[in-house]
């Protein structure tokens, strides 16, 4: 009797689970969500990245294909809405509204990547024809490859949304990051996701009986054999690139502190100009008290001045600092160039050298969709009406080296979220730069986790390249990063609510000359492009036999 009793109940429970299998699954998805989510800043548990997708993939299993996609999609949604919450800092410079579907819409299209690698995943369980050990062999090599591929089109296609790839949530974890070198950071993403794959191959062995079976888990060794091999590899690099030995490039950066809300009031641009004096003076004197001598550069933040390079009152002071310190200074600045039929205004990085009366630059490459410009502008050009700031800026066309003068070490600048992108940094690495340095004005979004995201993934363009970088912000994170991504230095991001100016002097030894890593010599070729063949493929594959499945 006690018996038939436990038979009822485990076949009504078994029943209930089947109704409510759909919920379930999208709880899992939720909750795969809400986990990679944690991985990354605020949170910043990073080992949580190396399982965040198993509930995911466990759901997806026994999902059909279409269910799977909505599967994928609603952990993209939750993930990317946790970790972009810093958009609706915007609110107070537009339209609310606006903002917040802004921020809707964005993740919601980078959602689509982790549906349709859901969609993917789902199609392979049932399609591949090898059995349960080849199926899960091809589900380890296709899968991270795929995801890979997938993620490399999201930081390519329609300029590019480069945020947040699966690796940067592991910027601090050094050793297994050096593989970036050779595939760029997508590499280290798609081993994050070979484990997560592992696991969860590993976890339906113990709970399906339809996977049940004895013997050696290939699956979890395999995939923690080359997670070990990689780690390996990645402590002989870090002790193949320690930092050079000083002295090397005597750097004085001011991290300004301004707010944006208060950057272009009346009456603002003289407290700026003092807050820039004051912050100089004390960069310079901390560089010689800790360096012993006089910074060789200051490096001041993106767009720091508050009128057009051109400006008189700009020039004004500049001239007074080169006169007062004879240092070179690197400012981030707007400029505006005359032509005969309109103006043209470009996000613009110009090193100020004393006695030079037309001073070297850098124009942005990379504009910012909606922010800098609008795309679509050029050939249709009503929607310029929509520009945020009145006017589209103009991207710069070079991959421009710099030089102080007498000081053996050429660098390049990225300004704002151009170190997102890999390859503005491979490019200036091909063209001779030994340095990198990022300004930026991350006050927009401050305070918020925005900059210490944004610092993550500058961590990866110094390993790509071997190239150390100094990070010189407004209200966020300023930080000198060496060449295996380790962050050795760093001044806390400031309330742009509260302002408050800090200043650091670091000494930078530049990157041997002649040296170039496999990723900035060969670039997407090796890993990137051959991922987003595989990814591309397989998605062909699964649609078409949709198509043929819907006929």
């Amino acid at each position: 009797m006690t018996r038939y009793k436990k038979t009822g109940l485990t076949r009504r429970i078994r029943d209930n689970i089947g109704k409510w299998r759909h919920g379930l699954a999208f709880l899992a998805a939720i909750a795969a969500g809400v986990i990679l989510a944690a991985a990354f800043p605020p949170r910043e548990t990073a080992a949580l990245a190396w399982l965040a997708f198993v509930p995911l993939l466990t759901a997806v299993r026994y999902a059909a294909p279409r269910h799977a996609f909505w599967l994928g999609g609603t952990t993209g949604v939750v993930y990317w809405l946790a970790t972009t919450t810093w958009l609706l800092r915007l609110a107070p410079h537009a339209s609310f509204p606006l903002v917040l579907l802004g921020w809707i819409l964005l993740a919601v299209y980078a959602a689509l990547y982790t549906a349709c690698f859901a969609w993917i995943y789902s199609e392979a369980w049932r399609r591949l024809p090898w059995g349960a050990a080849g199926r899960n062999l091809a589900l380890l090599i296709a899968g991270p490859l795929v995801w890979a591929g997938l993620e490399y089109i999201r930081c390519r296609f329609l300029t590019g949304y480069p945020w947040n790839p699966l690796g940067v949530s592991q910027y601090r974890n050094t050793p297994i990051i050096q593989i970036a070198e050779w595939t760029g950071v997508h590499g280290v993403s798609a081993l994050v996701m070979l484990l997560n794959i592992s696991l969860s191959l590993t976890l339906l062995r113990y709970v399906d009986p339809a996977e049940r079976r004895r013997g050696f888990h290939l699956e979890f060794a395999a995939a923690a054999l080359l997670i070990a091999v990689c780690w390996r590899i990645g402590v002989e690099r870090e002790r193949r690139f320690r930092p050079l030995p000083a002295p090397g490039l005597n750097v004085a950066v001011v991290q300004t502190g301004i707010p944006q809300y208060e950057k272009w009031e009346d009456g603002m641009a003289d407290r700026m100009f003092d807050n820039l004096r004051e912050g100089i003076d004390e960069a310079a004197f901390k560089a010689i008290i800790e360096g012993g001598r006089p910074p060789d550069i200051v490096v001041l933040p993106e767009t720091v001045f508050p009128f057009y390079s051109d400006h008189p009152t700009t020039r004004k002071f500049v001239d007074g600092q080169l006169n007062a310190l004879s240092v070179p200074i690197l400012a981030g600045v707007m400029a505006r160039e005359a032509r005969n039929d309109s103006d043209r205004y470009f996000n613009r990085s110009v090193l100020y050298l004393p006695g030079v009366e037309h001073p070297p630059f850098y124009d942005k490459q990379h504009l910012v969709p909606f922010g800098e410009t609008v795309p679509f502008s050029r050939w249709i050009p009503w929607l310029g009406r929509f520009a945020p700031l009145g006017w589209n800026c103009t991207p710069g066309t070079e991959a421009t080296v710099l030089q102080i003068p007498h000081v053996d070490a050429p660098f390049s600048v990225t300004i704002c979220f151009e170190d997102t992108f890999p390859y503005i940094s491979r490019r200036f690495a091909r063209a001779g730069a030994r340095l990198l340095i990022n300004q930026t004005n991350d006050a927009w979004f401050d305070p918020s986790s925005a900059s210490r995201q944004h610092l993550a993934h500058g961590v990866f363009r110094s390993v790509e390249t071997r190239l150390p970088t100094v990070r010189v912000a407004n209200t966020g994170i300023s930080a000198l990063i060496d060449r295996n991504g380790r962050i050795r230095d760093e001044l806390p991001p400031t309330d742009s609510r509260q302002p408050q100016r800090a200043v650091a002097a670091w000494d930078v030894s530049p990157a041997p000359a002649g040296e170039e890593t496999w990723f900035v010599r060969y670039g997407d070729w090796t890993f990137n492009l051959p991922a987003t063949v595989i990814a591309l493929a397989m998605l062909a594959a699964t649609y078409r036999r949709k198509r043929f499945e819907s006929r």
